[in-house]
């Protein structure tokens, strides 16, 4: 069986054509923010996490969803090859997190977005447990059980050097605040 997005039903020349257009409209909302003390920096849409200004500290959100993951497991879950919901879970939490750290932001609260088109997903206990049991796992940021104390960083292919570049005097911070207390 050979899988793709475009063979699950994922057209991102679609889906990118759309999301711009969102952006766009989306921009023409951003100088409401003043009225509650906010601004948005001006490079913020489009990119990881989208920031919003706010004095003398950054808030920050990520909207990462389920659906297009789903439709790849479903298709490998109906045709026998295995349910890999939990590992879609872990990947979810951990592209939010990494997105978050890229600027870094500290992650203070996480919501998962399950887009699966019909309540009837529900309804396949394996695969509804494998997701909500293992979102658990999520939180899997600590060294390898074989290796010495640490911290491991998700990335993928869509992280850029810079945004790790990025993260490395979040690290130092947090290394600095955990001496002093």
């Amino acid at each position: 069986m050979s899988l793709s997005y475009e063979s699950s039903g994922v057209r991102y020349d679609q889906l990118d054509a759309f999301k711009r257009a969102c952006q766009q409209a989306a921009r023409t909302t951003a100088p409401l923010l003043a009225n509650h003390g906010y601004s948005e920096p001006a490079s913020t849409r489009g990119e990881s996490a989208y920031l919003i200004e706010a004095g003398d500290h950054y808030l920050a959100h990520v909207e990462e969803g389920l659906g297009t993951k789903n439709l790849v497991a479903d298709a490998v879950y109906a045709g026998g090859g295995g349910c890999f919901y939990g590992e879609i879970s872990i990947d979810t939490v951990a592209t939010i997190v990494n997105d978050l750290a890229t600027c870094g932001a500290l992650p203070i609260s996480i919501a998962m977005h399950a887009a699966v088109g019909d309540s009837g997903w529900f309804a396949d206990e394996v695969r509804m447990k494998a997701l909500v049991e293992d979102e658990g796992a999520a939180f899997d940021i600590e060294s390898h059980r074989n290796a010495p104390a640490g911290l491991r960083i998700w990335c993928g292919c869509t992280v850029e050097t810079s945004d790790i570049e990025a993260l490395t005097p979040w690290l130092d911070w947090a290394f600095e605040t955990a001496l002093a207390e």
